[in-house]
């Protein structure tokens, strides 16, 4: 990786970048309010006290591609005492992506890690991934089905690649349908992972996998995914991988009903958790009938 130091208001900018991207050490990296980095030819895309999402473009006229760049800013001691002890936010989001990738998992692929450090703590850090070709989000791929066969088609393949993801174990910390990018190709659906902050890659126990797909239904049914849906998503990440239950199991009625407790205990005990909001899925009863 190539490092290059970039003067930006907040202080030195120490970026590292991966072969074919250098042209971001020139200081192609967005800076300032809204209307400078529209100048400079990226676009705002969420924006908070704490991070702020810009899309751009890394060469003159587009020749570079499209990446996201992601800036986050420690406030607080509470994020002091988080970027000291485990390391910035860019930082473990730059690492859990080229981990993710190396385990074979399509997630949006990191191409430059930057920090502006004070009194030894990285105070600001930047991170910048490639741009996902895609047709929408999966809960606005689900939303623009025309036919409910077809909707029914892409919730099974959600489910097993949600399987195939946790096999290669990859904890998505907010494994909600927005950070899910779908696209429709001749040989099905293909998806692929964003957001990674606060994920890893290892072993995962059930309640974690538990707690995932539970976000997952949680945020389908805000468009509309109804319990025979939900069960169909299950059913599906159960019988992947060669018709085996997910760690071990059997794939039929009895496995759907622990999974369908599981999924409850995550709602319990994560209550709250998704959004901080307080509107709650109802409890997701042990359904048996329908495919």
């Amino acid at each position: 990786m190539k490092s290059s130091r970039i003067q930006t208001p907040d202080g030195m900018l120490l970026l590292r970048c991966e072969e074919g991207y250098e042209q971001l050490g020139a200081g192609a990296i967005p800076w300032g309010d809204a209307e400078a980095i529209r100048a400079a030819g990226g676009e705002f895309v969420k924006k908070s006290p704490s991070r702020q999402v810009v899309s751009m473009e890394t060469g003159p006229g587009g020749e570079g591609g499209r990446v996201f760049c992601k800036r986050y800013v420690a406030r607080g001691l509470g994020d002091t005492l988080s970027v000291a002890l485990a390391g910035s936010r860019a930082r473990r989001e730059f690492a859990v992506g080229r981990k993710a990738l190396e385990a074979g998992l399509p997630v949006a692929r990191p191409v430059a890690m930057g920090e502006i450090h004070r009194w030894g703590i990285a105070r600001v850090s930047v991170v910048v991934t490639e741009a996902v070709p895609h047709d929408g989000t999966l809960d606005a791929m689900w939303t623009a089905c025309e036919s409910n066969a077809r909707r029914r088609e892409l919730v099974r393949a959600a489910g097993a690649f949600i399987r195939e993801m946790h096999d290669r174990g990859l904890y998505h910390d907010d494994l909600a349908a927005p950070h899910i990018l779908t696209r429709k190709s001749e040989d099905g659906w293909e998806f692929t992972l964003i957001d990674l902050l606060n994920c890893r890659v290892g072993r995962l126990g059930r309640y974690a996998k538990a707690k995932m797909l539970y976000q997952l239904c949680r945020s389908l049914s805000r468009v509309g995914l109804g319990p025979g849906g939900r069960l169909r998503l299950l059913r599906a990440y159960l019988g992947a991988g060669g018709g085996g239950g997910a760690g071990g199991e059997e794939s039929g009625d009895r496995a759907v009903r622990k999974w369908w407790k599981r999924m409850e205990c995550a709602r319990v005990l994560k209550r709250g958790y998704y959004g901080r909001s307080r509107r709650y899925l109802p409890r997701v009863e042990p359904i048996t009938g329908g495919r």
